[in-house]
C-alpha cells in the first residue's frame, strides 16, 4: 500500500476523521507519521543550530525595530521575525522633510523581511498627508513590493476620506493584496486568521 506524505495529505486533508473503509490505511499511517515527525523534529534542531551559528558570524545584524520623534511627529517600525510581519506606525503632523527623514531611517529594518511578508501600516493618528509627503510613503511601498510582500493592511483614520484616497492611490500599483482596517488590533487579528477571512 502506498505510504508517503503527499498521498496521505491528499487522502485526508479535508476529512475530520478517517472513514471505516480507510481504517487499515490509517492504522498503517500512524507509525509512518510518527517516524516522519521525529525526522522533521531532528531536522528542525539542526536548522536552529545552523541559524544560530550563522547569526553568530554576522558582526552587525540589521535592527528589527526603530522608532523616534521629530518635533511633534512620532514613528515606529518593527519586524516580527517569527511571523514575517512588519508593523509601521506614524502619528502627529507630518511635513515633507520629516517624511524624508523618517522613511530613510526605516530602511535598515526592511532588510530583515522575507518574501511573503505581511505589512501593517498604522496611520490612524497622522496629520498632513500632502502629495509631497505621500511621495515618501510610495517609495517605501515600492521597496516593499520589490521584496515580494504578500499583504498590506492600511489602518486608516475613521472618516478621513483624504487619507483613504491617498493610501489607495499609493497602493494601486502594488503586486500584493491590499486591505484596510479600523484599528491595528483588528489588522493583527485579521492576519492571525486564515486568508479566507481577509476582505478588501
Amino acid at each position: 500500500m502506498r505510504m508517503d506524505l503527499a498521498f496521505l495529505k491528499e487522502k485526508f486533508r479535508h476529512k475530520q476523521k478517517a472513514d471505516l473503509s480507510d481504517l487499515d490505511l490509517a492504522l498503517k499511517a500512524v507509525p509512518f507519521l510518527i517516524r516522519t515527525i521525529e525526522s522533521l523534529e531532528a531536522d528542525a534542531v539542526e536548522f536552529e543550530k545552523r541559524i544560530a551559528h550563522l547569526s553568530s558570524r554576522i558582526k552587525r545584524q540589521p535592527p528589527t525595530s526603530r522608532k523616534g520623534k521629530k518635533g511633534a511627529f512620532a514613528w515606529e517600525v518593527a519586524f516580527d521575525e517569527t511571523k514575517n510581519r512588519l508593523i509601521m506606525q506614524f502619528s502627529g503632523p507630518l511635513d515633507y522633510k520629516t517624511a524624508k527623514f523618517v522613511t530613510n531611517h526605516m530602511y535598515p529594518v526592511l532588510i530583515n523581511i522575507r518574501k511573503g511578508c505581511d505589512v501593517i501600516n498604522d496611520v490612524t493618528a497622522i496629520q498632513g498627508l500632502t502629495r509631497r509627503v505621500m511621495f515618501h510613503f510610495k517609495k517605501i511601498f515600492y521597496t516593499l513590493d520589490m521584496m515580494e510582500i504578500s499583504r498590506v493592511i492600511h489602518v486608516l483614520p475613521s472618516g478621513d476620506a483624504a487619507a483613504v484616497t491617498a493610501f489607495n492611490e499609493a497602493s494601486e500599483n502594488l503586486n500584493c493584496l491590499v486591505f484596510t482596517a479600523g484599528t491595528r488590533d483588528e489588522a493583527i487579528g485579521v492576519l492571525d486568521k486564515s486568508t479566507q477571512f481577509l476582505k478588501a
